[in-house]
């Protein structure tokens, strides 16, 4: 994760990291609320 940042930073591969990050994001809500699904409402997710 913190690797493609820095590649990202670099500007190398921007397009191919932009549809990666796209992606670490959608995984990244999708952890947040299976961890926080004790404390989430469904309307958050």
């Amino acid at each position: 994760m913190d690797a493609a940042r820095l590649t990202c930073r670099h500007g190398l591969g921007n397009q191919v990291f932009y549809s990666q990050n796209r992606a670490q994001n959608a995984v990244d809500k999708l952890d947040t609320a299976v961890h926080s699904r004790h404390t989430a409402t469904p309307s958050e997710n």
